[in-house]
């Protein structure tokens, strides 16, 4: 994995970030394997609504790069070979796509203008008009349900990211889920029956990932972090993981 976001991008600052032809990103990972079956791009953009326990991505002030829409182009153009040698695709994911709408669906206009496969990787927390739209233009979508038990899946259908799974679950476009397992946080097993018992209500899931968080520095804790536990909870053990992953195997569901 290469991160090609290097000093000599075109850049600009500003205060808005939907302008099509610009977007906000932390970083551009080529040679990414983590949300397909092959070798594709993944773009990680800076700003987010949300202040997600596991996520680095966050709506701070500092840390992303503002860049044009057709410079990250050429960078996926660049990894077209190996892109299309191993089924590869695109990757757009947290910060919080859904805040970028614009500036990525003019992105995945141009993926798919070279005949590359798009995916939007989000916590569905957005606009539901910018949220359609990406989806006419996804091919597959990863949901972030960390953070997710029964009463925000079942108890209130109105919430964004519920409401966001249910109509990519209507437009049939195949569908992750994805769990960040934090000990004592994430890993209940109310909560991933829930989760299981959701993945089935929608019946387009093609499978769970349930990995660990990534690590935040303690600067991130410090400004962005709601959850305190986070500051000492420790990473899940493999066997952690692996009996999240067996819990909702039980369930008949696919989990990696």
């Amino acid at each position: 994995m290469v991160n090609d976001l290097s000093t000599s991008t075109r850049a600009r600052s500003g205060p808005d970030d939907s302008d099509r032809g610009w977007i906000t990103v932390r970083a551009v990972d080529r040679l990414d394997s983590g949300s397909g079956s092959g070798v594709g791009v993944a773009i990680r953009l800076h700003g987010c609504p949300l202040r997600c326990q596991a996520c680095r991505g966050h709506g701070d002030s500092i840390g992303g790069q503002r860049i044009e829409v057709e410079t990250l182009v050429g960078r996926v153009a660049a990894s077209l070979p190996f892109i299309a040698l191993t089924g590869g695709a695109v990757t757009v994911g947290g910060g919080e796509p859904l805040a970028q709408a614009p500036a990525v669906a003019a992105l995945f206009r141009r993926c798919r203008d070279l005949g590359i496969a798009t995916v939007l990787d989000t916590t569905g927390d957005g606009s539901p008009f910018s949220a359609q739209g990406l989806l006419y233009l996804s091919d597959r979508v990863v949901l972030d349900v960390t953070g997710r038990d029964a009463a925000t899946l079942f108890g209130r259908p109105e919430i964004p990211g519920v409401a966001f799974a249910r109509r990519v679950a209507a437009r049939g476009t195949p569908l992750w889920l994805r769990l960040t397992l934090i000990p004592g946080l994430t890993d209940r097993p109310s909560q991933l029956d829930a989760i299981a018992r959701f993945a089935a209500e929608l019946g387009t899931v093609e499978q769970i990932r349930v990995v660990a968080p990534q690590p935040l520095d303690a600067a991130d804790l410090l400004r962005g972090c709601r959850w305190s536990k986070l500051r000492t909870a420790a990473a899940p053990t493999v066997a952690e993981l692996g009996a999240a992953r067996a819990r909702f195997r039980q369930h008949g569901l696919r989990a990696a």
